[in-house]
């Protein structure tokens, strides 16, 4: 199995402790310059550019990463409900080519109807599932054909072209997540990757074997990715020690309102990860210190490289091919990660393991 790794770019702003924000972890295009520039030279593959109300703009930001980096590819959030496909296709389309091919879109369907409210996005669950359905057929069809025709129940396209076509052909490839059956549907029939938020392994098992059923019903295959945190150091106890120190600061205003997005969601992938809170896992260094405190990626890999690495593994076993990982602050950890966790696990997987 050929792995790929991708770093995450904090583009709302970093941070050393949860809940924390210093001045010089604050957003800005030389920060966000600077992750990048270190996730390529410590060997990673792409770099994940986040969509919400406190981030900057993923696909300009894609655009602009684009020019300062030579391998580095951008995986771009992208909300159904904020953008029409067509627009999203031919923005898409225009960053492939600067960026010589090296863009993806992770389709982001939603997760806090209030939060999606802020962009006139009203739609419930199910309906915005149905809607990502349609939108990534559109996205397919402009990408590939000479004129579009779609009339749906969400959009109504006549005529549409697009030129000129993305570099990639057939477009740039599409990553979706969520864990309600409406999100394997959506997956199966038209994500090239399925990703999950960190769980016990035994947990992420029984959800590759579950889509993946669900995608050979449709004819089709998919790979799994995976987003997760890690706290890695020389030691496990210095890595603990760096776990706790997180935790060491969280203000009660932040935490009031990660517990209020949390209680408005509807993501049946954040019910789970929830549901973890205060349980006993197998993995020693699986933890879920900053579940509470955060409404997503929130689960964390603790210890030293090779515990890391051992935990990482297991992953691979259960069928996951693509790791997003965050380690805060991600300018400052990446050097290490890259160099010690990636190679260790490019190798294990070389050999099998």
């Amino acid at each position: 199995m050929t792995l790929r790794f991708s770093w995450y770019g904090p583009t709302h702003g970093d941070g050393r402790v949860i809940g924390g924000r210093s001045r010089d972890l604050a957003y800005s295009p030389a920060y966000i310059d600077d992750v990048a520039a270190k996730a390529e030279a410590a060997g990673f593959d792409m770099i994940l550019l986040p969509s919400g109300p406190g981030c900057a703009d993923a696909m300009v930001t894609a655009a602009h990463i684009a020019q300062a980096t030579s391998t580095l590819r951008c995986l771009v959030a992208v909300r159904p409900g904020s953008v029409p496909p067509t627009i999203l296709a031919k923005s898409a389309a225009t960053v492939d080519h600067l960026s010589n091919g090296r863009l993806s879109l992770n389709i982001v369907t939603g997760g806090s109807p209030a939060e999606l409210a802020m962009d006139g996005d009203h739609e419930p669950h199910d309906r915005r599932y149905a809607r990502t359905r349609e939108f990534m057929s559109v996205l397919r069809a402009v990408w590939s054909g000479d004129e579009t025709n779609h009339h749906g129940e969400f959009f109504h396209i006549e005529n549409a072209s697009l030129e000129p076509k993305p570099l990639q052909p057939g477009g740039p490839p599409l990553y979706l997540g969520g864990a309600s059956e409406d999100a394997i549907r959506a997956a199966a029939e038209a994500a090239d990757v399925y990703l999950m938020w960190g769980e016990p392994s035994e947990a992420v098992a029984g959800q590759t074997s579950k889509v993946s059923a669900a995608a050979r019903a449709c004819g089709r295959t998919l790979s799994f990715g995976m987003r997760i945190n890690l706290v890695v150091d020389r030691t496990s106890s210095a890595a603990w020690d760096r776990a706790h120190a997180m935790l060491s600061q969280v203000d009660p205003a932040m935490a009031a309102r990660a517990s209020a997005y949390i209680a408005d969601s509807d993501s049946h992938a954040l019910s789970r990860v929830q549901a973890l809170r205060g349980q006993e896992h197998r993995d020693p260094a699986f933890w879920t210190g900053m579940v509470p405190f955060r409404s997503g990626n929130s689960t964390a890999l603790v210890g030293s490289v090779d515990e890391v690495v051992t935990s990482l593994r297991r992953y691979v076993d259960d069928g996951v091919s693509e790791f997003i990982f965050s380690a805060y602050p991600h300018a400052e950890t990446v050097k290490l990660v890259g160099e010690e966790v990636l190679p260790a696990l490019r190798s294990a997987s070389a050999v099998g393991r």
